[in-house]
């Protein structure tokens, strides 16, 4: 995994000459239904634009509860990237394996293959409160 900001993949584009990216700001919804439709409407009127990559905020899909449920929009989010031809990248909270809670960072190509995930490792104050574990 990333370690202080060391991605340990290399993402070729080949010559890019414009790159055009999105970056969308979003409210944290009341349910992951919400979230999700607030996401691909979004997402859909920023590749209206031509764009190549969208950037998407922290938990914009879901409220904590349902990371501590066990919510994984890892699917949701590898079709939206693929289905839009766009690179994606942003953080959600997961919930791991062994069952701690993580803020995680991704990317995702255009075919929707996960390129890379970090754990973030300088939690906020909120964050600890809510339970969240740092990456290593």
């Amino acid at each position: 995994m990333a370690r202080f900001g060391v991605l340990p993949y290399v993402v070729r584009l080949g010559v890019v000459k414009n790159l055009k990216v999105a970056v969308i700001q979003a409210r944290v919804p009341k349910t992951r239904e919400e979230g999700e439709a607030q996401v691909k409407k979004l997402v859909t009127k920023a590749v209206k634009q031509s764009v190549d990559m969208v950037g998407l905020p922290e938990d914009c899909l879901a409220p904590l509860k349902y990371a501590i449920e066990g919510y994984n929009p890892f699917d949701f989010l590898s079709n939206l990237a693929k289905d839009n031809g766009i690179y994606l990248f942003g953080a959600n909270t997961f919930k791991g394996k062994n069952g701690e809670l993580r803020n995680v960072g991704f990317v995702f190509d255009r075919d929707g293959k996960l390129l890379v995930k970090h754990y973030k490792v300088v939690l906020t104050p909120p964050e600890e409160k809510d339970g969240l574990a740092p990456g290593d």
